[in-house]
């Protein structure tokens, strides 16, 4: 078990996405809320920030994790700002090359929301990223949003399934789904808590300093009906941010061939009220981190799951044999990788039960395609661009634009 991975109970990480408005405010800063707020701070979890020189212009192909001595300081990608760098799966091996980038978009009924798209190319002939294939079952993303409460997933899509909302408290029973439907239901982490929150300025392996729990009522509503259900059943988040060893590949920079670490909120989410812990069958845990926005994310299944899914076991086992969910236990180039450790049941104790069943880990540091780095996947052709083509009605009240 690596030092660096200390979970401080389990929380939830989903497939997300929306169908979202690009208007309203035009500037990331305005819909962050005050400096210091856990809406700030929870907002810069959640997307990628930008390496700026000394004259402060963003440097194209330089992400903050390089090491690169011409990034003086960062700041949070903006509304509609071209990506400087993307981030794609390190370690993989596998034929298909799969990637994540975090950025802003502004709604006209959220504010601030946080896109992290499932991207991949490889399947099909020409296909490159920022393509959705709605047929493959990796293409797709996830959508995040910030309350006075929580900030939290609000919608998934991977691959051919529906598009599916996260509704919670706030959805009217057998009432069409609405925004405020979509608030505080998949949480990742209180605002309040984040607002109170003081990160150091330098992450030390195997510290964690801050963590707690989250319990709300939420489900999963596929956008084919966009019903409220009668009932929503218990749900809870085990939250905490710690220091977290990465593997990474970089581009250029005195870092490149280590390892980093980074101060990491780590969310695990698990469908049982919080006395049930140890009932749960299976679990996500997803990671962010303020330089990169979505990092990683890993799913968790009990013995008992994986033993009785045929399907679930064959691809364990095939995970387990390429050994890319391993982390390191320091950034040394040559430190030795070890898995994370398991969830915690209610009582705090490891469930030994449990098994590391998929995981992505997206810290490879790519170079966009135009020296003026790369527009926001948003339009045509995009996953963004397919929630708005698909002419679904929007709990937001508002397409794509």
């Amino acid at each position: 078990m690596t030092p660096s991975l200390q979970p401080i109970r389990p929380m939830a990480l989903a497939t997300l996405a929306v169908a979202l408005a690009l208007g309203g405010r035009s500037d990331f800063a305005a819909a962050k809320g005050a400096v210091g707020s856990g809406e700030a701070l929870g907002a810069d979890f959640l997307i990628a920030n930008v390496c700026l020189d000394s004259r402060g212009r963003t440097l194209v192909g330089v992400s903050p994790i390089d090491g690169d001595p011409r990034c003086v300081s960062q700041r949070d990608l903006r509304v509609g700002e071209p990506l400087p760098y993307h981030t794609r799966q390190a370690g993989d091996g596998g034929d298909i090359a799969k990637g994540s980038d975090s950025f802003p978009i502004n709604s006209s009924t959220l504010g601030f929301l946080a896109v992290h798209i499932y991207d991949y190319a490889g399947y099909l002939p020409g296909a490159t990223f920022g393509f959705y294939d709605p047929s493959n079952p990796i293409g797709g993303g996830t959508i995040a949003s910030i309350s006075n409460r929580s900030i939290s997933f609000i919608a998934t899509q991977l691959g051919p399934q529906p598009l599916q909302y996260f509704v919670g408290a706030g959805c009217s029973p057998n009432r069409p789904v609405s925004a405020q439907a979509l608030q505080d239901a998949w949480e990742l982490a209180p605002t309040d808590q984040l607002a109170a929150l003081r990160i150091p300025p330098q992450p030390s392996l195997g510290r964690v300093i801050a963590g707690g729990v989250i319990s709300n009522p939420s489900r999963m509503v596929s956008s084919a009906q966009s019903v409220c259900p009668a009932q929503l059943p218990e749900s809870t988040t085990h939250w905490s941010v710690q220091a977290v060893t990465y593997r990474a590949r970089y581009k250029t920079g005195p870092r490149q061939g280590q390892h980093v670490v980074l101060w990491t909120l780590i969310a695990e989410h698990f469908g049982r009220d919080p006395s049930h812990m140890g009932d749960a069958l299976s679990i996500e845990r997803a990671y962010f981190t303020r330089e990169l926005g979505w990092t990683r994310w890993e799913a968790w299944k009990s013995a008992a799951a994986v033993q009785n899914n045929p399907r679930v076991a064959a691809a364990t086992e095939k995970l387990m044999a390429r050994d890319n969910c391993a982390l390191p236990l320091n950034a040394a180039s040559t430190a030795p990788l070890a898995s994370p450790i398991p969830p915690r049941d209610e009582t705090g104790a490891p469930r030994t039960d449990m098994t590391l069943s998929g995981c992505v880990e997206s810290t490879e540091i790519v170079p966009p395609k135009s020296p003026y780095g790369d527009a926001p996947p948003v339009g045509p052709g995009t996953w963004l661009g397919s929630i708005q083509a698909s002419g679904l009605p929007s709990p937001l009240g508002v397409g794509l634009r």
